[in-house]
């Protein structure tokens, strides 16, 4: 199953997409007792607040998740995950300002990468579920490296809700369901 789980700053995305990660766990566990429960997270600690919010974050989570940070090289990751193991990324919007400017990768490349991160989920029969940050709702900028990020992710999105089986969008700690089954 790959779920697309999107919304605005603090609006409660993570915390949905945590819940139901856990839900597909609950249940893979089932036919798969060996089956891990993964948050793959491409954020990078720059500073001293942001180490303290992945720690803060990793202990809210619990001992049952395996936290594995990753900024760049997220298809890797899933390439090394086992059947029945469900995978939390989180997010989109980091690893995409990562590959953008620190790595310069365009749309192309981008879009490579994540079809090849769904397929090798779906050959591998691992739940995969991506965060993303919803940027476009807002003020029209004027800066073009903001503009073409922005377009950039809006793409992304579009591909990714494509392909995926769930698509969710949380407003206010509230989830929409624009794909897939009402939970």
């Amino acid at each position: 199953m790959i779920g697309f789980i999107s919304g605005g700053a603090r609006s409660g995305k993570s915390a949905y997409a945590e819940k139901r990660a856990k839900e597909l766990y609950q249940h893979s566990k089932l036919n798969n007792p060996l089956a891990s429960l993964v948050y793959l997270a491409t954020a990078i600690s720059i500073d001293e607040e942001m180490v303290k919010r992945i720690s803060t974050h990793q202990v809210d989570r619990g001992e049952a998740w395996v936290t594995i940070e990753e900024p760049l090289n997220i298809a890797g990751v899933i390439r090394r995950r086992a059947a029945g193991d469900i995978v939390l990324l989180d997010c989109l919007t980091l690893w995409l300002s990562n590959a953008m400017f620190q790595h310069d990768l365009g749309l192309t490349q981008l879009e490579s990468i994540l079809l090849n991160c769904i397929q090798e989920a779906k050959y591998r029969q691992i739940d995969l579920l991506i965060v993303s940050n919803d940027l476009h709702e807002g003020v029209p900028l004027r800066d073009t490296y903001v503009v073409s990020y922005i377009r950039t992710l809006q793409k992304l999105h579009l591909t990714l809700v494509s392909l995926s089986d769930e698509a969710v969008q949380i407003v206010a700690g509230i989830p929409i369901y624009w794909k897939g089954v009402k939970r």
